[in-house]
């Protein structure tokens, strides 16, 4: 089976064993089978072997995903921790942190959980990144309530970019919430000059809010000015960008592959991290083919962060023709 073939793997060498261990492992986490994961992972941390940060934080997401909270949580806390003696690589820790606030969701932990959100916020290097955390906010009520809405103005009175825009898109958000639609427009229509995501954000939301009003004209308009003009190739990546994210959330794993490809084809800005996203949406469509036609590409990607976890793919790819027989 599987761990004995890591056993073997690890006589005659420790990083065979753990990159294959490793890609095994997030291969079950893509397929849910978190116990198989935590398994795989308690195995190779067994063998004595030297394993990265990263396979730590696999470990935490396995526990996470077979409803042990608290043992993710004191995973992850330390390696957040400011006082930590070996700081994460900076995506590796956006992934930790996106898996702590979920951790503290559980334990019923909603402050700690805004907390660590706030923190990935303020110290996101990316408008992704950023994003995501405000999402998360967002999503658990962060700014619905006037200290929420102070955070936002004083993030957006901060004049640090990109967190700026995005406080004053989500209070123009929070605005439009509150029904003061007019205010909310003119604010939207401000913020959706230029190619960065807050400014497709802003244009989406704008049209969203037109059509609410029955503003069919102004909908076509903003549609208009998104899918056509003289620049609209980039604009366009970010809305497919935008929208593979919302099918990836929803399951929807080979829509997303498709829009995620096509945004990198078109050139948005991050084109390594949806080159990325469109290979793990592939695997979780199942669709092998599609995930090798993304491999292809891969080789090109600069910046080693994102290439430890592209290799880490191409690992998963090279064992997933034999992780069904090691079950």
């Amino acid at each position: 089976g599987a761990l004995d073939l890591l056993s073997e793997l690890s006589e005659s060498g420790a990083g065979a064993a753990a990159a294959i261990g490793l890609a095994a492992a997030e291969l079950h986490i893509a397929q849910g089978s978190y116990a198989a994961a935590a398994g795989i992972i308690d195995h190779l941390l067994g063998l004595d072997l030297q394993l990265t940060d990263a396979a730590s934080v696999l470990r935490a997401e396995s526990l996470l995903g077979i409803g042990d909270a608290a043992s993710a949580r004191d995973i992850l806390e330390p390696m957040l921790s400011p006082d930590s003696s070996r700081p994460l690589p900076y995506v590796l820790r956006s992934r930790a942190a996106l898996l702590l606030a979920e951790a503290s969701d559980s334990l019923g932990e909603t402050t700690a959980a805004k907390a660590t959100l706030r923190a990935l916020a303020e110290s996101a290097q990316d408008e992704n990144s950023l994003l995501v955390a405000l999402d998360g906010l967002d999503a658990r009520g962060g700014f619905a309530n006037a200290d929420g809405q102070r955070q936002l103005q004083a993030w957006k009175d901060s004049a640090t970019q990109p967190l700026a825009s995005a406080a004053d898109f989500y209070l123009a958000k929070q605005t439009l919430r509150q029904g003061e639609r007019s205010k909310a427009i003119e604010k939207l229509k401000t913020l959706s000059t230029g190619e960065s995501s807050v400014a497709m954000r802003s244009k989406l939301l704008l049209i969203q809010a037109f059509l609410s009003d029955g503003n069919d004209s102004g909908a076509e308009e903003e549609i208009a000015e998104l899918t056509g003009g003289a620049q609209s190739a980039v604009t366009r990546a970010r809305v497919q960008f935008v929208q593979a994210q919302n099918r990836f959330e929803q399951g929807e794993f080979e829509q997303a592959a498709e829009q995620f490809a096509a945004a990198a084809a078109n050139g948005v800005e991050d084109s390594e991290q949806a080159t990325f996203n469109a290979a793990l949406s592939a695997i979780r469509a199942g669709d092998e083919e599609g995930f090798q036609a993304q491999l292809a590409l891969l080789p090109e990607v600069s910046g080693d962060a994102l290439r430890a976890d592209l290799l880490l793919e191409r690992a998963l790819l090279l064992t997933a023709t034999g992780a069904e027989g090691a079950k």
